[in-house]
């Protein structure tokens, strides 16, 4: 970011926060402790931008504290947004963390996440690893889902929707609780909560940490990890309030990949139409380095192919986070174990300017220090015809490393090893929002949001396996025997510093007037960015360096909602976003390129919605429609073998669909939900692609080179999905939840760079239909212990052991059968790498509050 953007970005934001003025430092009586109070969850929900039920014109589903507190159950937070429509959230691998959302057959990727009204997505490529927040379900008092553009203000993107979680605020009441939880496979956790109350009427503090560990729900799955939250207010005076948030959470898990279907089990690939002849082609050639991945046939759904039994008289000790540290169980080793730590700290400052305004400052600092690990050089394998199904043979391989001859110093050079690839990150920002009440009817809020990262991208040794150092020559800057023999904790393979400066300048207005209620949002972005290789010498010792800058962005939206009566409400809302590219788009992060032209991606949307509710609320309805159309989406493929870069402009898709929830109150023991969302999420037209030599930079000649998408279907989330429970309350403080979810017309995600053949107009493997139960009970036990309320809980999820795929990738390169291999046809099961669903798996626990 120049000198010039970053003054201003830093003086606009000074000079909001400066405009308060302690004047009166007058102490709170206890009448006005509770208006503060009041003021606190106020404030917070106005900064993030909350939605409000009847008075928003959004689509959205809010989860309060009640439901997380007896649905959420110790899984990632995404899981417990299951029951709302056009929403798919899966456990991926089934690795503690590794969690993924998608909202209206968007990823991630394009969902704003953001705590306490503060983005969290990478500000790099917009991605979240929910590892990262472990914890943060037990200290939230609500999550809140606005799907489609949303009434967010920040000028960020968002077309999927919005997911902002908001921690409790400081507790008025001093106590605190202790909640310990058992599961599957050996899981056990303990949280604890404490709350100060407020002292000398001016200050609050809550304080929690949580700790678990686990085998994990996949064999070497093994989890263990920590979380540790602060929330601290501080009433100035009447006027001004200042909060303190901080959370951390340092955890480490182990993973695995995804697998061909008869790898997992042979029984379910003859359901899905494998031949003989294709079960024995994956038997053959799972030792094949083609599937890396993958196993041998039958192997259950708890195989892992990324980890393998060890000689416990292997001490060698392992390097992550900056020291040494033994494995985790000296009877295995993990290739792949993910391990990383983001604490994200927030300074909020509320304050009453006059009657008429108030200003919300948020300083924030997020950090970021982990990665995974994973292979790199020469690792023997085990032979076919073993008892073992692993993928690699670590103790050959220490074995082959230690019998290696000995250069002239005396030290053995390994053949293979264990790296961490790893990503070390600081982000600093300001938000600050300035409103000014007109009148009782009009509002308007304007702002600025600042942000600046700084990233390191590196690999490292991890693990010698039983070798001295690892023989390295890939770094341009190493001239001597000793700087190119990497021992443990040394960078090989890459080491990129990337940075990223953002400002967004935006302004909303609302009015409210009888039955109306409208909103309207302008908003610009403007984006810096910066790549330095410390690896690669261009000549007179000077490191490749590349920048991007003055990518701009901007969005226009807004909505209206009207109250026909108490019982009936409708909206409408539409917008415009017009999105600088990721960092990936300006700058090549491979090859440390410019990319030629980059171009934004722009989203429009419209939605209209209704709602509808008996006088007594024990019925209401609610149903949407939306359009949203994904315009000019870019992407980029390398191939370091064959020296070329792809480059592909102009995706285009259109997401269409209708959502519907209901609830159902019958009586004060009863209660039925239900939601629904039917949507035709499809590509557009076929465009052309444009390739370059990455070592030389020229463009290759164009044979008329096309992606041919034209009415291919959107993968990765299902576009049909039912949700439905019953809530029995068969006595004072206990309910029991049934919860069911359908989901069809599931297509498996595929990549747009294999759709290079004109004749290739299939659709990707369609995932067969399934549906899954849960079970939910929770009893706040309503007998006197003392002091101390105590609730026991309980859910049993998957509670018909139902067998189904949830994760699929097309034609996968890795663990699908090749094309015409044993009959194999593309877009099949057969040619698909895929993850089943979790088995049936149970979590109960216990809940003492004081």
């Amino acid at each position: 970011m120049n000198y010039s953007k970053r003054a201003f970005a830093l003086t606009a934001s000074a000079a909001l926060a400066a405009l308060p003025v302690f004047a009166q430092q007058t102490t709170p009586s206890a009448e006005d402790t509770v208006e503060l109070d009041a003021f606190v969850v106020t404030e917070m929900a106005d900064f993030a931008d909350q939605a409000i039920l009847g008075t928003t014109p959004v689509a959205f589903t809010t989860f309060d504290k009640e439901q997380i507190t007896k649905e959420l159950g110790s899984r990632d937070i995404p899981l417990v947004l299951n029951s709302a429509p056009s929403i798919y959230a899966t456990e991926d691998s089934g690795g503690a963390g590794d969690a993924r959302v998608n909202v209206r057959g968007f990823s991630q990727r394009n969902v704003a996440i953001m705590i306490n009204g503060v983005p969290t997505n990478d500000m790099e490529n917009g991605w979240l690893y929910w590892s990262n927040w472990d914890g943060l379900g037990d200290v939230s008092q609500s999550i809140q889902l606005q799907r489609g553009l949303s009434n967010t203000s920040l000028p960020m993107p968002s077309i999927g929707g919005t997911l902002n979680i908001i921690t409790d605020p400081s507790a008025s009441e001093a106590g605190g609780s202790v909640k310990t939880e058992f599961g599957s496979d050996s899981f056990w956790k303990v949280t604890g909560v404490f709350n100060t109350g407020i002292l000398e009427d001016k200050f609050a503090l809550t304080v929690g940490a949580v700790h678990k560990e686990g085998d994990g729900k996949f064999d070497y799955g093994w989890t263990k990890g920590e979380g540790y939250y602060l929330g601290a207010t501080w009433f100035v005076n009447d006027t001004n309030r200042l909060e303190l948030y901080g959370i951390a959470a340092p955890q480490q898990h182990g993973q695995r990949f995804d697998a061909n279907i008869a790898v997992w089990s042979a029984k379910e690939a003859k359901k899905l139409g494998y031949t003989d002849a294709q079960i024995a082609a994956v038997e053959r050639f799972n030792n094949s380095p083609r599937f890396y991945g993958s196993g041998p046939v039958d192997a259950g759904f708890d195989f892992n192919s990324n980890a393998a039994p060890v000689d416990p008289s292997y001490t060698g000790q392992q390097y992550y986070w900056g020291g040494l540290h033994n494995r985790y169980d000296a009877n295995f080793m993990n290739e792949r174990v993910n391990y990383f730590n983001k604490p994200q700290v927030n300074l909020n400052w509320f304050s009453e300017l006059s009657d008429n305004a108030k200003l919300a400052t948020v300083f924030y600092w997020s950090g970021g220090e982990g990665g995974g690990s994973g292979t790199y050089g020469s690792i023997q394998r085990y032979a076919e015809g073993t008892s073992l199904v692993q993928n690699y043979d670590w103790n050959a391989t220490i074995e082959r490393n230690q019998n290696r001859t000995p250069d002239a110093n005396g030290e053995l050079s390994s053949y293979g090893i264990l790296r961490n690839s790893n990503n070390e990150q600081n982000t600093y920002g300001i938000i600050s929002k300035l409103t000014y009440d007109f009148s009782d009817e009009v509002s308007v809020t304007a702002g600025v949001d600042w942000r600046t990262a700084e990233i390191d991208h590196y690999r490292e040794v991890r693990d010698l396996l039983g070798g001295d150092y690892y023989w390295y020559t890939g770094n341009d800057f190493d001239t001597t025997d000793a700087q190119r023999k990497k021992r443990l904790g040394d960078k090989i393979a890459y080491f990129n510093t990337n940075t990223v400066d953002w400002l967004g300048l935006f302004v909303t207005s609302k009015y409210n007037s009888g039955p109306i209620d409208a909103f309207g949002t302008v908003g610009y972005s403007n984006i810096d960015y910066s790549y330095l290789d410390h690896f690669t010498d261009v000549g007179g010792g000077e490191k490749l360096y590349a920048e991007a800058n003055g990518l701009d962005g901007a969005q226009i939206k807004g909505g209206i909602s009207y109250e026909f009566s108490e019982q009936f409400s409708a909206f409408v809302n539409a917008g415009y976003v017009d999105r600088a590219p990721i960092f990936d788009g300006a700058i090549d992060d491979s090859t440390g390129q410019l990319v030629p032209d980059p171009t934004n991606e722009t989203y429009t949307s419209v939605e209209i919605g209704a709602r509808w509710a008996t006088p007594s609320e024990n019925f209401w309805i609610s149903a949407n429609a939306y359009f949203t159309t994904w315009r000019d989406l870019t992407g980029t493929d390398v191939d370091e073998q064959a020296d070329i870069v792809t480059y592909q402009r102009g995706i285009n898709s259109d997401y269409n669909g209708i959502e519907i929830e209901a609830a159902y109150a019958m009586n004060e023991w009863v209660r039925f939900d239900a939601a629904a969302s039917f949507g035709d999420w499809t590509y557009v037209s076929d465009v052309d692609y444009t390739q370059y030599t990455i070592s030389t930079r020229q463009q290759l000649p164009s044979n008329g080179d096309m992606l041919y998408l034209d009415g291919i279907k959107v993968g990765d989330q299902p576009q049909t999905q039912l949700a439905y429970a019953v809530t029995f309350f068969p006595t004072d403080g206990l309910s029991i939840k049934l919860q069911g979810r359908s989901y069809s017309n599931y297509y498996a995600d595929w990549d747009v760079f294999t759709r290079n053949n004109p004749n290739d107009r299939e659709q990707s493997w369609k995932i067969p239909s399934y549906t899954v139960f849960d079970l939910h009970v929770y009893y706040d036990i309503p007998a006197e212990f003392g002091p101390f309320d105590v609730s026991l809980f309980a859910h049993v999820f998957n509670l018909l052991d139902e067998t189904y795929v949830s994760d699929a990738s097309d034609n996968s390169q890795y663990e699908g059968l090749p094309v015409g291999l044993a009959g194999t046809e593309s877009h099949t099961a057969q040619s698909a790498g895929v993850f089943f669903g979790q088995k049936l798996n149970w979590n109960i626990g216990a809940r003492l509050r004081f």
